[in-house]
């Protein structure tokens, strides 16, 4: 519901009750959860002391399982703070964890953040390269084909190819409305409002603009 205040509250509570118990895998699983509220609020550097907290939990209860995921997580974190390398290398580790532990579906998802991050480090042919091996995966999750319609969008724009890069953001929107992922879905309105004006298509433009502030 976006109520991030009131999420914050009820999961400091249970932080403590797990605390209090000391159920320390639970104790891991809330702080995770308490990362990820900050990092949606964008306090990216409480998010990263949350999720450091949770990785040195998991890795003391021998939870290989949970690790790729934090990990991932911490890569988001570090990609929100423009710290490119430093995303870059929590995602490759994220992504070898997986690999080894067959982990796809959290995989394919590791995958796309680093497409992201190599896009943002201006490594076109690395991302585009990587972004067929990422259409050969199973992508049943919604936010993962909109981000990886996302990532085509962004490696089209580079090329100043503006109207594949329009067809790509309106498949993404579509994917995420459908799915009601709608963090997403204004993402996608903010880029298409960005590329209508590129174009020059002031209708477009105000479409998505207004799309954009209505879902924020």
């Amino acid at each position: 519901m976006s109520d991030y205040p009131l999420a914050l509250e009820y999961m400091s509570r249970a932080l403590d009750i797990h605390e209090e118990l000391g159920e320390r895998y639970s104790v891991a699983r809330v702080t995770g959860n308490l990362g990820n509220i900050y990092a949606v609020t964008d306090d990216h550097t409480q998010a990263l002391d949350h999720y450091g907290r949770a990785l040195s939990v998991y890795q003391e209860l021998g939870r290989t399982a949970d690790v790729p995921m934090v990990m991932g997580n911490i890569g988001l974190a570090f990609n929100k703070k423009n710290e490119y390398p430093l995303a870059l290398d929590y995602f490759q580790r994220a992504l070898k964890l997986c690999s080894e532990q067959g982990n796809h579906a959290t995989e394919v998802r590791i995958t796309g953040s680093i497409i992201s991050v190599l896009i943002c480090m201006e490594r076109y042919v690395e991302a585009a390269d990587l972004l067929e091996q990422q259409a050969a995966m199973n992508m049943d999750d919604p936010g993962i084909r909109t981000s990886h319609s996302v990532n085509r969008a962004d490696l089209s724009m580079v090329n100043d190819d503006l109207e594949t890069a329009k067809s790509y953001l309106q498949q993404g929107l579509d994917i995420a409305t459908s799915a009601h992922i709608r963090m997403m879905a204004a993402s996608c309105h903010l880029r298409l409002r960005d590329l209508a004006q590129k174009r020059n298509d002031f209708a477009g433009y105000i479409v998505h603009n207004n799309e954009y502030n209505r879902i924020t």
